[in-house]
């Protein structure tokens, strides 16, 4: 809301454009800071961590920096490689023409928000996995990891249903009335972005269980290796030299994300099915 006030120039303030969606996304991450730093502070079990927290040299340790670098930085380059081949697949798109990147817009940004939703259940796989690994229960381990995924998977089948009996209608809520060429492309793409939506959420959630038994390394290849080396080079060969537009890039997305899925899920399986044995 604060970006329409500020874009807008609302309650007599002056329109900034552009700028006011810059203004308001640094005010709502300083709220951010602010309120949860004062959750932390009221929180019996969080509490210590802020009234502990230090910035003295002599408290800092070479061997958890090693280990936050081992652990954040395969993990920073999945999501760098997701990111960039989104960002990179709207450039391709926008070579196309203006209807092409436009509908792409539409359909991501209905796609993102499932997505976002997903991402809640890819934390809470993290934690409730990493927990029972400390724990060293890897039988508890392999059970959370396959009922979150088929609990993901039937809340993407859901969205799936949703954009595909919606497709026609859900567009217009992005668009105006007369851009009916950008209504009627992203309603195609609606549809191949209902079925991706299974893969995607099966391969948010395999990641996430992976990183909750502090695999990262090999989901990073996995993810570079989908999104890098097989959509966004099939993407500008269906959307640009095929001339199917963003129908042949949004294809290229479906495929990358089931390949990322089907080897994270196998390896998470594989992985779980082997320390479980380990464990009896």
């Amino acid at each position: 809301s604060s970006d329409l006030v500020f874009m807008k120039g609302l309650f007599r303030l002056e329109p900034m454009g552009v700028a006011g969606a810059a203004y308001a996304t640094l005010i709502a991450r300083i709220f951010s800071v602010i309120f949860l730093y004062i959750v932390m502070k009221r929180n019996s079990i969080t509490r210590r961590y802020i009234n502990e927290l230090s910035f003295k040299v002599s408290l800092f340790k070479k061997e958890m920096f090693q280990t936050l670098l081992k652990l954040g930085l395969p993990t920073a380059m999945q999501l760098f490689f997701e990111v960039t081949a989104f960002a990179l697949a709207a450039f391709i798109c926008g070579m196309v023409s203006t209807t092409d990147i436009a509908a792409h817009q539409v359909t991501i940004s209905m796609a993102s928000f499932t997505f976002n939703l997903c991402a809640g259940f890819g934390v809470a796989s993290t934690i409730m996995i990493g927990k029972k690994r400390g724990e060293k229960d890897f039988v508890a381990v392999r059970e959370i990891g396959i009922n979150n995924m088929k609990i993901v998977f039937l809340f993407m089948l859901i969205s799936c249903l949703t954009f595909t009996i919606g497709k026609d209608v859900l567009p217009t809520f992005f668009t105006k009335e007369d851009e009916t060429a950008v209504i009627a492309l992203a309603s195609q793409l609606l549809v191949l972005a209902s079925l991706f939506q299974l893969s995607d959420g099966l391969q948010l959630v395999s990641l996430a269980c992976l990183r909750g038994l502090q695999d990262v390394k090999i989901p990073s290849v996995i993810t570079f290796i989908a999104y890098w080396v097989v959509t966004l080079p099939l993407g500008f060969f269906l959307c640009i030299t095929m001339e199917m537009g963003a129908y042949g890039m949004w294809v290229a997305f479906g495929i990358g994300l089931t390949i990322s899925a089907t080897l994270l899920a196998v390896r998470f399986l594989k992985i779980s099915s082997q320390n479980k044995k380990n464990q009896h």
